[in-house]
C-alpha cells in the first residue's frame, strides 16, 4: 500500500458511497486508476465489503420483494407438478 490507497480508503471511510470519479477528482488520478486500486485492495482482502445501510422503508420494499418472489416461485413450482 502507498499513499494514494490510504487516501483512497480514507475518502471510502468518510463515504463508502462516493464515486469513483469523485475520489479520481479529488486526488488527481484517473478513475481507471482508482477503481484498479479499489479492485486490488479488495482481492487482498484489505476491502472485505462497502458497508450496506437500509432505512426501514428500504429493508421493507426488500422484505415484500423477497416475499414476492418466493411466493411466485412456490407458484411456479407447484403448476409444474400438476
Amino acid at each position: 500500500m502507498d499513499s494514494l490507497d490510504v487516501n483512497i480508503l480514507k475518502i471510502l471511510n468518510q463515504d463508502a458511497r462516493t464515486s469513483f470519479s469523485e475520489i479520481a477528482r479529488r486526488l488527481g488520478h484517473s478513475i481507471t486508476t482508482i477503481s484498479q486500486r479499489v479492485k486490488a485492495m479488495e482481492d487482498n482482502g484489505i476491502i472485505k465489503s462497502m458497508p450496506l445501510s437500509l432505512t426501514r422503508r428500504n429493508a421493507a420494499m426488500t422484505l415484500q420483494r423477497s416475499s414476492t418472489l418466493l411466493y411466485l416461485r412456490e407458484s411456479l413450482r407447484k403448476l409444474r407438478t400438476r
